[in-house]
């Protein structure tokens, strides 16, 4: 009878590691570098969600600041300010190298699942019955 030692269980558990890496990699690039129409819009859908959440922290944030009666600018500055909130909140989710958080990366896998999924139930199911 075989013992496992402990070479067979390091390797068997580097082996394992290395599966995961890779899956994390090809994860991270189809983030980064959709293939198809479909994913490029399940992408952007995960980004925008994660921009959404870093706009309310901002806004919160904001609320934090005291302004005095010669900080304000009226009305034009409130939309200036929601303006530029988006826009720093879509460049906090989508910066180089992957999302801010990790939100988008997460809600893009998921969907990503659920798409396919739902793919090949559709191929499943012979024309006629839907």
């Amino acid at each position: 009878m075989n013992e496992i030692g402990p070479d067979i269980l390091t390797t068997n558990f580097k082996a394992r590691f290395q599966q995961n890496a890779d899956s994390v990699a090809r994860l991270k690039m189809d983030l980064a570098n959709p293939s198809n129409q479909d994913q490029k819009k399940l992408k952007k859908a995960a980004q925008e969600f994660e921009a959404l959440f870093f706009k309310q922290i901002i806004e919160q944030m904001d609320k934090t600041v005291e302004r005095g009666e010669f900080y304000s600018g009226g009305s034009a500055e409130e939309m200036f300010r929601s303006m530029m909130f988006d826009e720093v909140a879509m460049q906090m989710a989508t910066r180089p190298g992957g999302s801010g958080l990790g939100i988008a990366e997460m809600v893009y896998r998921d969907l990503a699942k659920q798409t396919q999924a739902q793919e090949e139930r559709q191929a499943e199911t012979p024309r006629g019955e839907g």
